[in-house]
């Protein structure tokens, strides 16, 4: 019975995802456009596929996440560390602005779009 809820709720989520994402509404797919989201705290929803890898780097000032960078933040300049594990790094930026999260188990959508997406707020 569990299994059934949590294949319901993963079902209900991507399909507002692909929705809204496809309308242009508030939602985002792939690392690029979710984490620029998870930046401006304006995510409301993550959701992310168990397979997501991938490297980042964060400021240790401002705690912002980013993926391509010549070293310094672009926020503040001060020098960025090395996150070995980008869905970890994106799972605690999520978790810190209140967002919720949902590891999809049961569906593979978020395969076909670089294995994250995010509901957003605003």
């Amino acid at each position: 019975m569990v299994e059934a809820d949590d294949r319901r709720t993963e079902r209900e989520l991507l399909d507002r995802l692909t929705e809204r994402a496809a309308g242009g509404g508030r939602a985002t797919m792939g690392l690029d456009d979710t984490v620029g989201a998870l930046n401006e705290r304006r995510v409301a929803h993550l959701l992310i596929d168990p397979g997501l890898e991938g490297q980042a780097l964060r400021c240790p000032a401002c705690g912002l996440l980013v993926l391509e960078s010549d070293g310094s933040c672009p926020a503040d300049g001060s020098p960025l560390r090395r996150v070995e594990d980008v869905c970890e790094a994106v799972v605690e930026a999520a978790v810190v602005q209140g967002a919720a999260v949902t590891v999809v188990r049961h569906h593979e959508d978020l395969q076909r779009v670089a294995r994250i997406g995010a509901l957003l707020r605003f």
